[in-house]
């Protein structure tokens, strides 16, 4: 197979990759914007107290696998723009979108900004149901050291969640070099 043969079918691939990836993300999109709030409600209406206090748990998982796919996009065009477009003097679609002038990816950071917003807003209502549940005296034994802890607990993954996104969110918002 010549090189130019292996380097069509990478990039078909690449491509392909990316579709399935971006098919995730919206996936998760959907999840995060109307799955969650239902299951929230769900919760809240039939008084499933232990999954009120771990609910928040579950919005991270939800929020850092949004970071996974959304990094792992960015990637594959990165890739692809410095390894097969470069070959061509910089001719092709990731390119095209990485140039600065017409901040052609305003959208992507835009749409990260909302994601996390969204998370946050999600996560911190869940939190503060949680607490209410663990301040519950009829519902959970927790003495004042244990719920102070879980506060804490919560408050210290918002904090990190926080961290995450802004470490993350020039690497998943364009294909610059790492």
């Amino acid at each position: 197979m010549d090189e130019e043969k292996f380097m069509e079918m990478e990039y078909q691939y690449l491509r392909n990759e990316s579709f399935s990836l971006r098919d995730r993300l919206l996936k998760l999109a959907i999840i995060s914007m109307a799955v969650l709030p239902s299951i929230q409600a769900a919760i809240d209406k039939w008084k499933l107290g232990l999954l009120i206090t771990i609910f928040p748990l579950f919005i991270i998982a939800i929020f850092l696998l949004y970071l996974s796919e959304s990094r792992a996009i960015m990637r594959i065009g990165s890739y692809i723009k410095l390894n097969i477009e470069s070959k061509y003097e910089g001719k092709g679609w990731e390119s095209w979108l990485s140039d600065k002038k017409h901040k052609r990816r305003f959208v992507d950071k835009a749409l990260s900004y909302y994601f996390l917003c969204m998370f946050l807003f999600y996560y911190f209502i869940s939190v503060c149901k949680a607490i209410e549940e663990l301040k519950n005296p009829d519902k959970v034994a927790l003495s004042s050291s244990w719920l102070n802890f879980l506060i804490m607990l919560y408050l210290l993954l918002a904090i990190v969640l926080i961290v995450l996104w802004f470490f993350h969110n020039k690497k998943i918002t364009t294909t610059a070099k790492e």
